[in-house]
């Protein structure tokens, strides 16, 4: 999905649940750029092709370093809102929204 909202521009993703399970992606020009789990350590994608190409997250590394009581999560949030000067605000949450529900699956 993200690829596709990327077409012509860039996309950005945070995702986690209340397993911890997390993904943090980023898609440009129609093409993933890349995408990982924050869960495994740094050094396990601080090398990822692509990364170059985000720089604002090559400047939150620190900050996803949960055994010195860093924050991964804003750590997530934070290097989207370098890339995009989009910050979600109390007001942004709290903010009614248009959404649409399917029963069917989507395809990627």
């Amino acid at each position: 999905m993200l690829p596709r909202l990327s077409v012509g521009a860039r996309a950005y993703s945070a995702f986690w649940n209340v397993n911890a399970n997390n993904r943090i992606s980023f898609a440009a020009d129609g093409q993933m750029i890349l995408s990982f789990n924050t869960t495994f350590f740094v050094e396990d994608w601080i090398d990822a092709p692509g990364l170059a190409r985000w720089p604002e997250l090559r400047t939150m590394v620190p900050y996803f370093d949960r055994q010195n009581g860093k924050s991964w999560r804003a750590a997530m949030l934070a290097a989207i809102e370098l890339a995009t000067g989009a910050r979600l605000t109390e007001e942004w949450i709290e903010e009614e929204r248009s959404y649409l529900t399917s029963q069917e699956p989507t395809a990627d």
